[in-house]
C-alpha cells in the first residue's frame, strides 16, 4: 500500500474542504443543483451516462483480469499433466488421442 501524502485521499484528489464553523472533519458535498422541478440538465445526464460507462468497465476490466488468471494457472497444471507419461497414456487409452488447435497453441506459447 503506498503512503498517504496529506491532503490526497485513496481516489487521488479529495479537495480540501474544510466547515465552516472549524471543525477537523471535511464538509460534505452537496448535491449538483438540479432545475426547477427536479429534472436533471442535459449535462448531469451526460455525466451519469460517463459514470454509469466507466463503472461498467472497470467491471469488465476485473472479469478480464480474473479470467486471464484463470487461463494462467489452467495452462500450467496443464502442461504439469502433460508432462506425466502416466497420464497421457491414460488419455491415450480412454480415446483422447489429440488437443484442440487453440489449446495445443497456448501450451507451445508457454513452453
Amino acid at each position: 500500500m503506498r503512503p498517504r501524502r496529506p491532503g490526497i485521499g485513496s481516489s487521488g484528489i479529495e479537495p480540501n474542504l474544510r466547515r465552516p464553523d472549524g471543525a477537523s472533519k471535511p464538509a460534505k458535498r452537496q448535491p449538483e443543483p438540479r432545475r426547477a422541478g427536479g429534472r436533471a440538465t442535459a449535462e448531469e445526464r451526460a455525466k451519469d451516462v460517463l459514470k454509469l460507462e466507466r463503472a461498467r468497465q472497470r467491471t469488465a476490466i476485473r472479469h478480464m483480469q480474473a479470467m486471464h488468471g484463470e487461463i494462467a494457472l489452467t495452462t500450467k497444471v496443464l502442461l504439469e499433466l502433460l508432462s506425466d507419461p502416466a497420464f497421457v497414456a491414460l488419455l491415450r487409452a480412454e480415446g483422447f488421442t489429440s488437443i484442440p488447435k487453440l489449446v495445443r497453441q497456448r501450451l507451445v506459447e508457454r513452453r
